[in-house]
């Protein structure tokens, strides 16, 4: 072989390893996480979107319990607006308006070493919304049911 050729190949050989490398890892089989009802409390606000299920014993805001999305199918947001709205006082620190929640979704893995969910990567998990059963105005006692 001529140093061209060599050179042909081992371009294309770091190529084909390369190439490996990228599919080397989710192949896309894995089972999706199965859905489960929630329930605690939400809030909202600047660089904020945080569920604490009731078993926290905690408050929602930055960094609290989970990071939250919701299926847009879900109406999830649009409820929050609308109770927000009907509410005149914010009940958190943050200025976000807490409400109680129980609905359907699942929890992503756990965060990575290198990066977490949400703003800034300060949640361990992601809980995504997939159906709303209960949205309501925040009270102290709605966790003791």
């Amino acid at each position: 072989m001529t140093a061209i050729q060599l050179h042909v190949v081992g371009v294309v050989g770091r190529l084909v390893l390369i190439c490996g490398c990228v599919s080397c890892g989710d192949t896309g089989t894995a089972v999706p996480p199965t859905p489960e009802v929630f329930v605690g409390h939400y809030v909202t606000s600047f660089e904020v979107s945080s569920f604490v299920p009731c078993t926290m014993n905690e408050r929602p805001g930055h960094g609290a319990g989970y990071w939250l999305a919701a299926d847009p199918k879900s109406g999830f947001y649009e409820q929050y607006r609308k109770i927000s709205a009907d509410t005149v006082t914010p009940t958190s620190p943050y200025q976000g308006v807490i409400v109680f929640v129980r609905f359907t979704g699942a929890v992503s893995p756990p965060k990575s070493k290198l990066n977490g969910y949400g703003h800034l990567g300060q949640y361990e998990r992601m809980i995504t919304v997939t159906e709303v059963l209960e949205m309501a105005s925040y009270a102290n006692d709605q966790c003791s049911d």
